[in-house]
């Protein structure tokens, strides 16, 4: 409520010529109130969405009052038409924007199952990770939750770690920790013993029951 407030007060404090939004739960609150704007002070604020999902995505992106609706693939275009009943002239079908870096990595990369593509992976694992860390001989597992390392990344990499050495499997937690910078403090220092043998008392249920209301506490 408080966010939706104050997303109102933006809008009738800075009168901005166009709202472009990014996230799904960022449209009705706009909308509703540019159409407010417009009906009592005759101003018509443009409100563009850019649909951020690939191939599937959350109802809430779509509407039939948004002026242009930018989805990045066909499929979208039709859910946009389904879901949101948001007409063909104001779909905008312009594929997914990504930051030149990724596009100049996929090109030195070429094939990554060819022995070129290979080498180059093991190359930027190794630049990335550095000697004392990167072992080619091991399995990597990669494990993110977007360019802020949110989703409960921290309780993630704790149960996937006890499950692989329950398992016996000797493999490289890489975590992408985005801008959470605690985040990635907290892993660095990390008594991974403790986690294990907190885990294993009491057949893990204590780990379990803690780490359950973790994830209440940060809903």
């Amino acid at each position: 409520i408080r966010r939706r407030l104050q997303s109102v007060q933006s809008l009738q404090s800075l009168q901005p010529d166009v709202v472009i939004s990014v996230h799904p739960a960022m449209n009705f609150t706009p909308l509703k109130e540019t159409i407010r704007i417009s009906k009592h002070q005759g101003k018509h604020i443009p409100v563009f969405t850019v649909v951020t999902d690939l191939g599937s995505a959350h109802r809430m992106w779509f509407s039939k009052h948004v002026d242009k609706l930018y989805v990045a693939s066909e499929r979208l275009r039709v859910t946009a038409r389904k879901q949101g009943r948001t007409p063909d002239e104001n779909i905008v079908l312009t594929g997914l924007p990504i930051r030149h870096d990724f596009a100049v990595q996929a090109d030195k990369l070429g094939d990554r199952t060819s022995e070129t593509g290979k080498q180059y992976q093991h190359q930027i694992r190794q630049q990335v990770l550095g000697d004392d860390v990167y072992d080619p001989s091991k399995k990597m597992v990669l494990i993110m939750g977007g360019g802020e390392g949110v989703g409960g990344l921290s309780e993630i990499v704790d149960q996937m770690y006890i499950d692989l050495v329950n398992r016996g499997v000797d493999a490289t937690i890489c975590v992408v920790c985005g801008r959470n910078e605690k985040l990635k403090t907290d892993l660095e220092a990390r008594d991974w013993g403790a986690i294990i043998r907190e885990a294993n008392e009491d057949g893990g249920e204590q780990f379990t029951r803690r780490w359950q209301q973790r994830r209440r506490r940060r809903r």
